[in-house]
């Protein structure tokens, strides 16, 4: 007997049995060493989440350099100009510097959103396909 929402006292709709879950789409590295080359040149599968991490550590890196360069900026102007002058562009590097961060980070997160669709609508592609 079919079970009945307590809200609406209609009929529960029937759950998806385990086979019937497409499974998830595996990523780069699986399927460039199942595929090789051909797979790699093909544009069926997605090399920027791989490599995502790695960019944001090198993104991360550069900002921090940039940001040390304006630290020692700072002091500079606080020998030449004034303390207080100083003090405002060494508040005003650190600022900028985690703002960057958090921008690239937030840049990168919506990035990884746009694939995560990709990989979802491909997986509903395949379970279409299936039925069918």
């Amino acid at each position: 007997m079919d079970e009945m929402d307590p809200i609406s006292g209609q009929p529960e709709p029937e759950r998806p049995r385990d086979d019937d879950i497409p499974e998830p789409h595996a990523d780069f590295a699986d399927e460039t060493r199942q595929g090789g080359w051909k797979r790699l040149f093909s544009f069926e599968s997605m090399f920027f989440p791989v490599i995502a991490r790695y960019v944001f550590m090198v993104y991360v890196v550069l900002v921090l350099l940039v940001g040390v360069a304006g630290v020692f900026a700072a002091f500079s102007l606080m020998a030449r100009i004034g303390f207080s002058d100083g003090m405002f562009e060494l508040f005003r590097y650190i600022v900028g510097v985690v703002l960057l961060v958090l921008g690239g980070r937030l840049w990168l997160e919506l990035v990884m959103v746009v694939f995560k669709i990709h990989e979802a609508l491909q997986d509903i592609r395949s379970h279409v396909t299936k039925t069918k």
